[in-house]
This record gives C-alpha cells, sequence and structure tokens, in this order.
C-alpha cells in the first residue's frame, strides 16, 4: 500500500493507534478525520505528503515521525503534538507474525504485500520480513505467500 484514501477511517472509533508504514507515500484529506479515540500515529516515511487539512488527523493524536518531516510540519502547521522518533521515544510495538505491512492486523493486504515483493514491485526488509519469513530463507517466496493465504481464510490456524 503506498496511500491511504480521503476518509479511509473516517469515524472509526476503535483505532488507538496506528503505524503508517514507511511504503506510505501519501494521506489525503481526512483518512483519520473523526477517530476519537486515536491517541498516537506514527508516520515512519519522512517524505510521506499528508494533504494540508485540519481534519486529517484527530486534536487527540500525538503525531509520532522523524525531525524536520511531513509529518513534523503537518503537526506544526495544525497545533497537534509531536514527538520526534529515535530509540527512546520511538513506540515499541511487537512484531506480529504475518504482519508484511506493518499496518498491525494481518489482511489481505499482507499477502498482496509479499506477493509484490516477489515479483519485485516492493522491497520487504526489515520487520515486514521477519513478519513473513516464516521458511527462514530471508526472502519472500510463494510459500510464504500462500500459507498467509490460507491463516486469513481459516485453512491453517496459525502460522509457523
Amino acid at each position: 500500500m503506498t496511500n491511504i484514501g480521503g476518509k479511509a477511517f473516517y469515524k472509526c472509533t476503535s483505532l488507538t493507534s496506528v503505524t503508517i508504514p514507511e511504503s506510505v507515500t501519501s494521506i489525503e484529506s481526512r483518512a483519520f478525520s473523526s477517530c476519537i479515540g486515536l491517541t498516537s500515529v506514527t508516520i515512519k516515511n519522512p517524505e510521506c505528503e499528508i494533504v494540508g487539512i485540519n481534519f486529517t488527523f484527530p486534536e487527540t493524536a500525538v503525531i509520532y515521525g522523524y525531525a524536520n518531516s511531513t509529518a513534523q510540519a503537518y503537526a506544526e502547521e495544525y497545533n497537534r503534538n509531536f514527538v520526534a522518533l529515535n530509540s527512546e521515544t520511538e513506540p515499541k510495538t511487537e512484531l506480529l507474525k504475518g504482519d508484511a505491512d506493518g499496518s498491525g492486523e494481518v489482511d489481505i493486504l499482507d499477502v498482496i504485500t509479499v506477493n509484490k515483493a516477489i515479483m519485485g514491485k516492493e522491497n520487504l526488509t526489515g520487520d515486514g520480513l521477519k513478519a513473513i519469513d516464516f521458511n527462514e530463507n530471508g526472502k519472500p517466496d510463494s510459500d510464504e505467500a500462500m500459507t498467509l493465504l490460507k491463516y486469513i481464510v481459516g485453512l491453517i490456524e496459525n502460522l509457523a
């Protein structure tokens, strides 16, 4: 996924924290508008375009991003709390097995991410690769994509 569309999570009251992976290059207007439970937004891409509108993120959300990034510029322009990421401030997230795209969920987007990586259309490294490298060969492959798909549709109960 490279873009979060306008109103993509509009009024999603169950969201409390979201980490937007480095692969996302743009966040459209009102993407997280009226997400009243959202208190933490981590933006991993320092150059991610954030459509400049006051309602893209709720006022209650602390925005985590890199110093001098578009996340910091957004936070300053719209009077949001901003915390610069470094090893002490970055919110700690446990690696979720199967979560190739870093969204915090194992879903069909992870299968798509793995398949794109297999085709060379996406670079899957770091935590994304660790999350799906079930056969521990250091690269995404079709067996891992199939394992994810089986897990999502309920044919298997555990990711191994």
